[in-house]
């Protein structure tokens, strides 16, 4: 197995405990989080999600409604096991914050890093750092819900404008 380093931009407890990884042949889209990334920081050839996000974005938000799902089942029998399918939403949130501005995942600072962004939910860094810092919370699972819809929406408005001008 090959294991590469978690870059400086993707240091972050929630997502990673140590600080490399180890790459599997078969990886699948979403593991590891924020693979494209990795890869990307690291100055190692890839693909670059937020270069052309229109199909990674679609996949994203197939992903998303199997989580959510998952999430809701959880959360309705009260299971201590959301903290995993937790992390994957918001990972999938940062996902589609950042590709939707065509730009790379960045965790290191996301609050400076966040000001910038042209789409993006409104009251986003006090919201978004309600969910990081109580993930096994229902209300957090709410909010990370409607932060995507939210998200998913001004990718959808800034798409559309940017048609009708071509």
């Amino acid at each position: 197995m090959n294991s590469i380093q978690i870059p400086n931009q993707l240091r972050n407890q929630l997502f990673f405990s140590k600080c490399r990884i180890f790459l599997d042949e078969a990886i699948d889209f979403f593991h590891p989080y924020f693979y494209y990334e990795i890869l990307f920081y690291n100055g190692k050839n890839g693909e670059r999600p937020w270069e052309n996000p229109e199909t990674f974005i679609m996949k994203l938000m197939e992903e998303w409604k199997l989580v959510r799902h998952t999430l809701t089942e959880l959360y309705t029998i009260r299971s201590k096991d959301v903290e995993l399918h937790m992390k994957k939403g918001i990972a999938l949130f940062f996902m589609l914050l950042f590709w939707s501005n065509k730009k790379p995942v960045l965790l290191k600072d996301w609050e400076e890093e966040i000001k910038g962004l042209q789409a993006k939910a409104v009251n986003l860094e006090e919201r978004l750092s309600f969910v990081l810092s109580n993930p096994k919370m229902y209300h957090s699972f709410i909010q990370l819900s409607e932060l995507i819809g939210e998200q998913y929406k001004q990718y959808a408005k800034a798409l559309a404008i940017t048609k009708m001008k071509a």
